[in-house]
This record gives C-alpha cells, structure tokens and sequence, in this order.
C-alpha cells in the first residue's frame, strides 16, 4: 500500500500531464512557424516572389535594387532629422537587403 502523498503526487501529475503536454506543443508549434519572407520583401518593396516559380534570380535583382533604394531614402531621412524617418523601417529594409544578397550568394540567410 502507497502512503497518502505518494497517491497525491500521482494523482497530481495525472492531472497536470495533459496540460503540459499542451503547453510544450503549443511552444514547439511557435517555435516551429518560419516567417512569411515573401510576404515582407513585398511588403517592402513591392515585389512578389511567391509566384515567380524558377524565374526567381531576376526578380531578385529587383528586389535588391528597390532595398538599396530603400535604405538610401531612410539614411537621407535620418541625417536630415526628417520626421519621416522610420528606424523600424530602416532595421526591416537593412535585414531583408542581407538575407536577399544570402540567398543571391547561395548562403543561408539569418532571419
């Protein structure tokens, strides 16, 4: 015969084992969602890839081209104390430009 606590203690994790089985999917399941890359280079610069097929590398010429531009606007707006300046805008622009020159030089990118 079990004493008291231990039929507690196991009790207690029956109960609780299915909502931590819950939790640590719900956690995988997060961790596990890439982010929608092609919607936020469209986003971005207007361009979409997703239904480009195999004629991706043009478009990704573009692609870059319209970041540099991007990020030449935003550093003109920062050095001129524009109240267009967007700092989120230029942080996005900046990391979508080193992902897309990644995946041009056959790297993986870092996002």
């Amino acid at each position: 015969m079990q004493p008291k606590s231990t039929e507690f203690l196991n009790s207690l994790v029956a109960k609780l084992q299915p909502e931590a089985n819950s939790f640590v999917n719900a956690r995988a399941a997060i961790a596990c969602e890439k982010p929608n890359v092609f919607q936020a280079i469209a986003n971005l610069t207007g361009i979409d890839l997703r239904d480009s097929g195999d004629e991706i590398q043009p478009k990704l010429n573009d692609v870059l081209q319209r970041l540099q531009s991007g990020l030449r606007q935003e550093r003109r707006n920062s050095r001129a104390g524009s109240p267009l300046y967007d700092s989120n805008r230029h942080i996005a622009l900046n990391e979508a430009f080193k992902a897309i020159s990644a995946i041009q030089n056959n790297k993986t990118p870092t996002w």
